[in-house]
């Protein structure tokens, strides 16, 4: 007799804001390799992603890896959604599997 496999368990998302509405995304999706790794960075880098969606650069289904939280804040603070979209690249912000 075969022993049941459990099924897997979801993975827990974490709401990402977006100028209207939230997009849940996997936690492992957004991930912070370098600099500071608090949980302020990480709320930061919760909302650089949503900058991220709403600028057309991510879709919030790959994993996203910030070199430095605080350094990818500063580049992209000032930058409207449109600017974000047109003038720059996922790369620009964030390391990607893309």
């Amino acid at each position: 007799m075969k022993a049941e496999v459990p099924p897997a368990d979801e993975e827990p998302t974490i709401d990402v804001p977006l100028k209207k509405g939230t997009k849940a995304v996997k936690i492992s999706h957004i991930k912070i390799v370098g600099g500071e790794s608090d949980a302020a960075a990480y709320r930061q880098a919760v909302e650089i992603a949503g900058r991220l969606v709403d600028g057309g650069l991510w879709d919030g289904e790959s994993q996203i890896r910030f070199e430095d939280v605080y350094t990818t804040a500063k580049k992209i603070k000032g930058l409207s959604d449109k600017e974000i979209g047109s003038l720059f690249t996922l790369e620009d912000f964030v390391e990607s599997n893309d």
